[in-house]
């Protein structure tokens, strides 16, 4: 005989509470879905997900501390949870979500359009479908989470001066000062797709609003003098696209 599939375990964040305690209503009435928890603001959502472990992020979009796309781009590489957006948005401004998330929901949703949208969660839990990946092209995230002792902290991708990968870490660079996160550089970079930070290394990236001098030294290779006096290597095989971004 076969196992009975376990539940959608679900988490909603929504900075509205009418809206929370309309999915609330609708989620406790659904057999095979059970609902973990509830955040009114990103940085609160990315604290249940880590703790809770949901199969399922409903998520609105415009949210203070954190918007939905930064949650997305900041739920962790591992186990992180599907995602519905839900959002105000007209039906084409919200094209693009469909190749990342689950589904969307355009505000004001009805419950058809939400069991919909949990039977394909369903099926992508069945098939093992991976989470969410931000599409290109959506103008990248404005702040990455840090962890400051035991507090999670949203840090603003413009005050990150530069990068720079150690082993399987990077070390991310702000005047303030330096901040350690477990991530490569390049699924650092591919996941934030802000558009001001380019990687000018191997071990290293940039952000090209702080770029105040290029200095050529050897065969294509050179440093970059930063905002702040730091010098950041650049290789001859960025050189190029450096150069082009720099341009405008």
């Amino acid at each position: 005989m076969r196992d009975p599939e376990p539940p959608l375990r679900v988490l909603i964040a929504d900075d509205e509470a009418p809206a929370r305690r309309q999915l609330r209503r609708v989620l406790d009435a659904l057999a095979g879905v059970e609902l973990v928890g509830e955040a009114a603001d990103g940085l609160e959502a990315l604290r249940l997900a880590e703790a809770l472990r949901p199969d399922l992020l409903i998520l609105d979009i415009s949210m203070p501390t954190l918007d939905g796309l930064e949650v997305a781009a900041n739920l962790p590489a591992a186990g992180a949870p599907q995602v519905i957006f839900a959002t105000a948005f007209d039906a084409h401004a919200i094209r693009a979500f469909d190749l990342a998330a689950v589904d969307y929901l355009l505000k004001p949703w009805d419950a058809e359009r939400l069991l919909r949208a949990l039977d394909r969660a369903r099926q992508r839990r069945a098939t093992g479908h991976p989470p969410v990946a931000l599409p290109p092209g959506l103008g990248g995230v404005r702040r990455v989470l840090v962890r400051d002792d035991d507090a999670l902290r949203p840090l603003d991708c413009a005050n990150i001066l530069a990068i720079q990968a150690r082993d399987n870490q990077v070390v991310l660079h702000t005047a303030e000062r330096d901040w350690v996160l477990r991530e490569p550089l390049g699924a650092l970079l591919a996941r934030l797709q802000a558009p001001d930070l380019l990687r000018v290394h191997r071990s290293h990236a940039v952000n090209l609003r702080h770029v105040r001098e290029m200095l050529p030294l050897h065969k294509g290779d050179g440093d970059l003098i930063l905002s702040d006096g730091r010098r950041v290597p650049y290789s001859r095989t960025c050189r190029e696209a450096l150069l082009k971004a720099l341009a405008g």
